[in-house]
């Protein structure tokens, strides 16, 4: 799980892509995403904005927190 309980989605290294840390919500959100990801990887984007969900955001400080768990 990552620190704002939102998944990491996109490349994290040289030749590495992750789709990770969804504190549970993976479940819910695996068609959703394999689609996106899929749509990324082989068409160099994503109908579905990803950006939020990149690695870089800790670093930039653009993390936005898990307000809708109860």
């Amino acid at each position: 799980m990552t620190p704002d309980a939102h998944p990491i989605i996109g490349p994290v290294g040289d030749g590495l892509y992750a789709a990770c840390g969804f504190s549970g919500h993976g479940f819910m959100q695996s068609p959703a995403v394999g689609r996106a990801v899929a749509e990324e990887l082989l068409h160099g984007e994503s109908a579905l904005d990803l950006a939020p969900y990149r690695a870089t955001r800790f670093a930039e400080a653009t993390a936005f927190p898990e307000e809708l768990i109860l």
